[in-house]
């Protein structure tokens, strides 16, 4: 009788211990601070084949494609932009990044060729609304993250 019961509550043990591991390791990844690398690679799959952007030594560069080919180049000091005003314009179905000051972007567009200064940049993506707030999350937390360096956030970017 005494090892029936034992083997129950090791039986129990274990299934128990299972289960915790599921819920402590969910816990864990909701509570990973969320890196500019993270922000990073979130946008760029959302935008896959529309756009890359790319952190060169604290710059945003983002390459817009047709048809397979970059066709405008977008650059932008990542604390220049306003990281409070990241928006998502339904006419347009575009994220909308501004800029803190006046016509801080720099754009060049190859064809035809193209060069002048911008205070917004447009990421045509028609998506769902889901999309649409984590990458407004992401370009916030990306944005914030260069313009304050204690900001962290440990908030996923699709809610």
């Amino acid at each position: 009788m005494y090892t029936e019961i034992m083997k129950k509550s090791y039986h129990f043990l274990l299934v128990a211990l299972f289960f915790s591991s599921f819920t402590l390791s969910g816990i864990a990844q909701t509570t990973k601070n969320l890196t500019v690398d993270d922000a990073i690679s979130y946008i760029n799959e959302k935008i896959a084949g529309i756009a890359k952007i790319k952190n060169v030594r604290g710059e945003m560069y983002i390459d817009f494609y047709e048809k397979g080919k970059v066709i405008r180049n977008d650059r932008v000091p990542f604390e220049d932009l306003n990281g409070d005003n990241v928006d998502y314009a339904p006419d347009e179905k575009a994220i909308l990044l501004k800029c803190a000051a006046k016509d801080c972007i720099e754009r060049v567009i190859f064809v035809p060729k193209t060069r002048g200064q911008f205070s917004r940049i447009s990421i045509p993506i028609d998506c769902d609304k889901k999309t649409q707030m984590g990458l407004i999350h992401a370009f916030e937390h990306l944005l914030l993250s260069f313009k304050d360096p204690k900001y962290k956030s440990n908030k996923p970017f699709e809610r």
